[in-house]
């Protein structure tokens, strides 16, 4: 919120496309041009799909985030040393899998259009930050429906620079 109010004041001269692009969806109550990106700021994750991480001991893991932290290990997906060895497509979609409350409560909440979907890597390692990211996306929707003012001039900007 801090960030964007900056960027409102000084009329959208400098601003942080990562915050831009939550008031862009949460504007269109769409993922809009994200939706299709596969990467973290959309709800289809990219990892394993589009990228992968590899550490040093050649351990290949579907992203950074899953590489890293402890009980993330279990989604090993392979070795580039043993190059005879499958990569495991099933762990990858059990990495993949999202609890219930994707279908139950994301989708019908309020904020699910600034909301980046969680991190399959970060529910796993830290679901208590999971959950303060959630309260904190539903705080942002809410700011931004409660300032249909400052929404109103980012969609002009976006219209003056041609991009809707």
């Amino acid at each position: 919120k801090d960030s964007f109010d900056v960027m409102f004041e000084r009329g959208f001269d400098v601003i942080d496309k990562k915050i831009m692009q939550k008031v862009e969806r949460h504007i269109f109550k769409r993922h809009g041009r994200y939706k299709f990106e596969l990467k973290c700021d959309a709800p289809f994750c990219h990892a394993g799909i589009t990228m992968i991480a590899v550490d040093r001991k050649g351990d290949i893991y579907p992203c950074g985030c899953a590489g890293t932290g402890s009980g993330i290990e279990k989604y090993c997906l392979g070795n580039i040393y043993a190059p005879d060895s499958n990569f495991d497509i099933l762990l990858l979609q059990s990495f993949h899998a999202k609890p219930d409350k994707y279908s139950l409560t994301c989708k019908h909440c309020d904020a699910k259009y600034v909301c980046e979907y969680g991190c399959p890597a970060f529910d796993v390692q830290d679901p208590a930050s999971a959950e303060a990211i959630c309260e904190a996306n539903r705080l942002f929707a809410n700011y931004l429906d409660s300032h249909p003012e400052v929404c109103n001039q980012y969609r002009h900007y976006l219209a003056e620079a041609g991009v809707v």
